[in-house]
């Protein structure tokens, strides 16, 4: 069930708070290769790893809450430049933009938190 509008800054504060704590309140397991890959793992021959199913399904597939949640919208066009630290997918803004699934970072972000939607939303 989406969340109604009045209660979406109250979701929007509580993941940025969480992001910022090294926190994700839905939080997945990005440890196993093979959870996204299906060969080229652990074979240098095969080259590139490849993925199970294309972005952003991918990232769906275990994600829905975060996409039905309404929080993270996907597959838009920018509608001004943004950061090359941010990439798009096929130009559009994909999971991948923001983040990066062998990031290092809290909730694997490509940019500190409280730098990461500034880039792109500066109202």
């Amino acid at each position: 069930m989406p969340i109604r509008p009045k209660f979406r800054p109250i979701r929007h504060l509580l993941c940025t708070l969480s992001l910022m704590m090294s926190a994700s309140l839905c939080a997945q397991d990005h440890s196993e290769c093979s959870s996204c890959h299906t060969r080229g793992i652990n074979d240098p021959q095969a080259g590139v790893a490849t993925l199970r199913t294309a972005l952003p399904q991918l990232c769906i597939d275990c994600h829905q809450g975060r996409i039905a949640a309404g929080e993270h919208r996907i597959n838009i066009q920018p509608i001004s430049a943004h950061p090359a630290t941010l990439p798009l997918l096929e130009g559009r803004v994909s999971c991948s933009s923001c983040h990066d699934p062998h990031g290092t970072q809290p909730a694997q972000l490509r940019l500190e938190a409280a730098h990461l939607c500034q880039d792109c939303h500066r109202k």
